[in-house]
């Protein structure tokens, strides 16, 4: 019986498998590239799959949105993969999605929802946004918003949240960073996605404004501090410019702001359910601009998520020489100098029965 004889690999064998072994790899990063999000634009678009259609019918209409970077890797990941359970319907997809992502929501493995922030809200009704429409409790979305290695991350993740939010004064360090929109969600998004998401819209509006404010007198903190109290203190854009050149004028003459949006968010009151009483008016901590001991100050941070009008209403404030403002119960706006002025002009206000009464 013959012995076999063993076949040595020799070193042009050896050089031709690495080769074809390091050619495997780079064809593999290319195609793992191919499937990557097209941007991380976070938009949503609206998609619709109708009757009919399958996984690869669907390919020029991803490549026309621009959802996906490649129609061959497109196709070949939905053909290793042998999907065919598509779901008809109507999607929110983001250019931020991977392919790979965006065949899992086709496949309706993930049901998506909706879920809206309005302008002005806060941690405290963000937490019960949030709960009351995902698996979530409250107590487990306040435990990721005071998380201090997730605070410190998102510090290194985003330009615009300094070590200022870690004042122990705040009550929460996101406060006022949470942009208000409308945001896709679905069960297997975890509450750090959602904060992220948040997070991220907040950034891409900033950025549009970076130059500015590093060149403001005043740091993004502070900024976002007077865009929150703007957005809860009066409704249009034009009448906010004017109010932020009244406080700017106020903290420049160390005179407390006195704002009662301020007072109510010291003393953790919604300023929808009740009015304060004289105490929590007038208590003194690090938010209450009405007391006498924040005179020149802005509060310690923000005390609701503003609109982006309201940060620009911060940014480029109406200059002007006033230094009072009110508003009668039609939410007129009056802007006085003195406060002589001021006094005179609520007395009137209380004649002609346009005074608020409390």
């Amino acid at each position: 019986m013959k012995k076999r004889r063993r076949i040595k690999k020799g070193p042009v064998a050896i050089a031709l498998l690495i080769l074809l072994m390091i050619i495997f790899f780079i064809l593999l990063g290319i195609y793992n590239l191919l499937l990557s999000p097209v941007s991380k634009n976070k938009d949503y678009i609206e998609f619709v799959v109708e009757n009919g259609e399958n996984y690869l019918s669907l390919v020029n209409k991803l490549k026309k949105e621009r959802l996906i970077k490649s129609s061959l890797a497109y196709r070949i990941y939905v053909k290793t993969h042998k999907l065919n359970n598509l779901k008809t319907g109507t999607y929110h997809l983001q250019k931020s999605m991977s392919t790979k992502e965006i065949v899992k929501t086709l496949s309706g493995q993930t049901q998506n929802k909706q879920i809206t922030f309005l302008e002005g809200v806060n941690i405290d009704k963000i937490v019960s946004i949030i709960a009351d429409n995902t698996k979530y409790s409250k107590d487990d979305i306040y435990a990721v918003l005071n998380d201090e290695t997730f605070i410190n991350q998102a510090i290194n993740d985003y330009w615009f949240l300094t070590d200022d939010i870690k004042n122990k004064e705040i009550y929460y360090a996101l406060e006022g960073y949470l942009f208000p929109d409308t945001y896709e969600i679905n069960e297997s998004t975890s509450i750090k996605d959602i904060i992220i998401k948040m997070l991220d819209a907040t950034e891409m509006r900033l950025d549009n404004f970076k130059t500015d404010i590093d060149n403001s007198t005043y740091s993004i903190h502070e900024l976002m501090t007077l865009a929150s109290m703007l957005e809860l203190e009066e409704n249009t854009f034009e009448k906010r410019k004017q109010v932020a050149g009244v406080f700017i004028n106020r903290l420049k003459a160390s005179y407390s702001l006195g704002s009662d949006v301020t007072a109510y968010y010291a003393a953790r009151v919604d300023i929808e359910a009740r009015d304060l009483t004289e105490e929590e008016r007038d208590a003194c901590n690090a938010y209450n601009t009405r007391c006498l001991s924040m005179r020149g100050k802005l509060p310690v941070g923000p005390i609701c998520s503003p609109s982006l009008k309201s940060l620009e209403a911060a940014l480029y404030p109406e200059i002007n020489d006033y230094y009072f403002f009110l508003n009668d119960v039609n939410g007129e706006l009056y802007l006085t100098k003195t406060n002589k002025e001021h006094e005179e002009l609520k007395e009137e206000l209380k004649r002609q029965n346009l005074w608020h009464v409390f």
